[in-house]
């Protein structure tokens, strides 16, 4: 910048909640301004600015300048010198409030053909001018690739277990790329499983009285699932009750039951349980029929 125009004018364009942070480097004293959208003369709107940057010699608070967008709009960014010629290096950063439009619907998957989870999944959403590819490597080594916004799914090809990583490439025109990276998983194997127990066994839930009044379900995998308990009636295949214990780490897992039906409905006599562990990648394991007792 020199003495016929001290002022550099940018263009910046925010999402609501999208942070900007700006920092202008300068031995010579350099100060920015930034003006709210649909500013159209930086010199004569200066009500219109809504932060700055440049620290008590340019009247700001900070050094940096740092806002966070209410409304969605073209900001104007006004660097300025207050000396009669000034060097800098302008660096701004602006943080998605957003992000990307990428879902990973399905990280972890087991291409098994059983239907559950036999492909792992993404989404990459299109962007106005950008460029989209997707691309799954296995330390250098590209194991697939595939162009274009919209839906994706990989079932593992030849590759064998064992993570992966999912680039997604954003490439605009003027040579600007975004980047984001996800771990992907290939999983056949079952968790293993041991140790079912109901305990105590026989409960009694009436009269409560805080004596055995619930029966906990246990077992121990050798993997992080998700935890169900089926309960059926004695020497059938009727279900009268299950138990979902939700995601537990690997180890030993447990869910309560206090003897009612799903419908609160107060069972009585001698019931045959399942346990079963459903890891990331859908992989399921179960174990034997076992019996609990409700007095």
């Amino acid at each position: 910048m020199d003495g016929s125009d001290l002022d550099d004018v940018y263009a910046v364009t925010l999402g609501k909640g999208d942070r900007l942070d700006v920092t202008v480097a300068s031995s010579d004293p350099v100060a920015a301004l930034l003006f709210e959208p649909g500013t159209e003369d930086v010199y004569g709107q200066l009500d219109r600015a809504v932060a700055c940057g440049g620290g008590a010699a340019a009247d700001c608070p900070t050094a940096g300048l740092h806002f966070e967008a209410g409304t969605r709009g073209t900001y104007l960014l006004d660097v300025y010198s207050t000396d009669s010629t000034s060097h800098y290096r302008l660096t701004w950063t602006v943080q998605n409030a957003a992000g990307l439009p990428i879902e990973v619907a399905v990280p972890a998957c087991s291409p098994n053909r059983d239907g559950v989870k036999d492909r792992c999944a993404w989404s990459a959403g299109a962007l106005p001018g950008w460029e989209v590819s997707s691309f799954v490597t296995s330390g250098a080594e590209l194991v697939d690739g595939q162009g274009g916004p919209g839906a994706h799914t990989w079932d593992g090809g030849t590759s064998s277990q064992g993570s992966y990583m999912l680039r997604i490439l954003y490439a605009s025109p003027g040579g600007r790329d975004l980047l984001r990276a996800f771990v992907l998983t290939l999983d056949i194997q079952r968790p293993q499983i041991a140790d079912a127990t109901a305990a105590p066994n026989p409960f009694e839930p009436r009269p409560s009285d805080g004596d055995r009044d619930t029966t906990t379900f246990a077992m121990t995998s050798s993997e992080r699932g998700r935890l169900r308990v089926v309960i059926y009636r004695y020497a059938s295949t009727e279900v009268v009750r299950v138990l979902d214990g939700g995601e537990q780490a690997a180890g030993r897992q447990r869910v309560s039951w206090t003897g009612k039906t799903s419908s609160g409905a107060w069972l009585r006599g001698t019931f045959s349980y399942v346990l079963e562990t459903t890891d990331a990648a859908g992989n399921t394991s179960r174990s034997q029929r076992h019996h609990v007792r409700v007095l």
